[in-house]
């Protein structure tokens, strides 16, 4: 039943969706000599006994830094894999049943990637995405702002769906992230909103989840 509504739908409108401590007081008084601690002295002897640099920044601490986030390649990335985690209104399923269009053919093919430390932008190439995205990167996961597409024409057609993409996931390294790609619908043109009404079917509640690969081009 839903495959052919499904079917109706693409066939009349031509559309498709896709998708650290204070230790300076104490090394300070550790140095004092007991003549000082009192205040009848002056301070004798070399501060490096402490242990520190005279600040009370002590030589022994075991204090680690965090290592710095990967700054990403700059230049062209592609998909290298793609997979379908949820798609509740079958859509991809349709695609690929009535047109023998399959996921990866919908997925921009190439996306520009500006690698800064602590970041990158990311946009998609001859998709309609509505200019680059920022994405932050922390302890090696990304996120990414929210991404308005308005899709291009494709050989089944032209279509009027909007959508938005939520995109977030790991840093693999300086050439390769993985994440999951969350794809929903705000708005769509007319005649597939009328038919989807005639199903009694809302687009809300077609919201797709992708697992997506992306790598750097050498």
């Amino acid at each position: 039943m839903k495959r052919s509504m499904w079917m109706l739908v693409f066939g009349m409108c031509g559309c498709a969706p896709t998708i650290a401590g204070n230790e300076s007081d104490d090394a300070s008084q550790q140095a004092l000599s007991p003549e000082d601690a009192d205040g009848s002295g002056t301070m004798d002897g070399d501060m490096g006994d402490a242990g520190g640099d005279g600040a009370g920044n002590g030589s022994g601490s075991n204090v680690e830094e965090d290592p710095p986030e990967p700054t990403l390649s700059s230049g062209e990335w592609k998909p290298t894999a793609a997979s379908v985690v949820s798609d509740p209104c079958e859509w991809v399923e349709v695609l690929d049943e009535y047109y023998g269009s399959d996921i990866a053919e919908l997925l921009p093919s190439e996306f520009e990637v500006d690698g800064e430390e602590g970041s990158f932008e990311i946009e998609a190439q001859s998709y309609g995405a509505r200019g680059p995205i920022t994405c932050t990167i922390a302890e090696g996961a990304f996120s990414c702002e929210q991404q308005e597409v308005v899709p291009l024409a494709f050989d089944i057609g032209e279509y009027g769906w909007e959508y938005a993409i939520d995109f977030s996931g790991e840093v693999v390294d300086e050439q390769t992230i993985r994440g999951t790609a969350v794809v929903s619908y705000p708005s769509i043109d007319e005649t597939t909103e009328y038919w989807l009404d005639r199903y009694g079917i809302d687009a809300s509640d077609c919201t797709q989840t992708l697992e997506l690969e992306l790598s750097w081009v050498d």
